[in-house]
């Protein structure tokens, strides 16, 4: 069984919403160029990516990436996650 591992979650964009679609409070959207796992022990990066259901190129809302994390969350083997973009 899988002990219970801290991650970080990197979301790399390759391209950000322009600020005057954030003012006109335009839901923000950002296109994964990669997606990165910092401090995995025990299990695969390849494993995580699969637990979460982001994968690079894929265009994603904080509702995407929130739903992600809550998937490595609730899978059992993750204490504690954070991610940043």
């Amino acid at each position: 069984m899988f002990s219970l591992i801290t991650a970080c979650l990197l979301l790399m964009p390759a391209a950000r919403v322009c600020a005057q679609q954030q003012q006109q409070g335009a839901q923000q959207t950002l296109k994964l160029d990669r997606v990165e796992f910092k401090g995995l022990a025990r299990v695969t990066e390849a494993e995580a990516l699969e637990k979460s259901g982001l994968q690079a190129g894929q265009t994603v809302g904080i509702e995407e990436v929130d739903a992600a994390a809550d998937r490595l969350l609730s899978s059992g083997l993750f204490e504690k996650l954070g991610y940043s973009v």
